[in-house]
């Protein structure tokens, strides 16, 4: 399930499987947003390889920043439940992890954790079958430093217009 061809960078499915465990993301896809389901499988794709390349540059901020106007610009959809920081904690801690040789470890803890083990581009229009398929052509293995952790807590409860265009996606207490 997160094994991948030897020419490609063996965190990116690990970055699939995060993604695929995303409730507001996957919330967005489910309700139509990003276009039709050829446009979000492409979209999703960009934004797996740049999380990928956020990751390489060391910049938690970078990487929440990237997933909050990746999920606005491509998604038309603002979250205010602040999941992507969360997200981008658990990217950074899985990267840290593999990048220092536990990647035993790192697997054993996707499988403990992740509700979904599959990729998020498991089963999408324009993807043969699975997620080891074309996409992972064009990508190069990385071996960058790992990155900081960084950890944020906390939520904003802030009302949405009537009217408003947006989506919103609101943390379960």
């Amino acid at each position: 399930m997160l094994t991948v061809p030897d020419d490609v960078c063996e965190f990116v499915p690990i970055i699939e499987t995060v993604l695929n465990n995303w409730s507001g993301l996957k919330l967005c896809i489910d309700n139509g947003m990003g276009g039709d389901p050829l446009q979000v499988t492409r979209k999703l794709q960009k934004m797996i390889d740049n999380i990928h390349t956020a990751l390489s540059q060391d910049d938690f901020y970078d990487l929440v920043d990237l997933l909050e106007d990746t999920l606005d610009a491509e998604f038309d959809t603002e979250l205010q439940d602040e999941s992507a920081p969360e997200v981008a904690t658990v990217l950074f801690e899985l990267y840290k992890g593999w990048h220092e040789g536990r990647k035993e470890e790192v697997l054993d803890q996707v499988k403990r954790s992740m509700v979904n083990l599959g990729s998020i581009l498991d089963n999408r229009p324009g993807m043969p079958g699975t997620s080891s398929g074309d996409m992972h052509q064009a990508r190069k293995k990385r071996v960058p430093p790992p990155p900081p952790i960084s950890d944020q807590e906390g939520t904003s409860d802030v009302p949405m217009a009537e009217g408003d265009p947006w989506t919103v996606v609101s943390r379960r207490k």
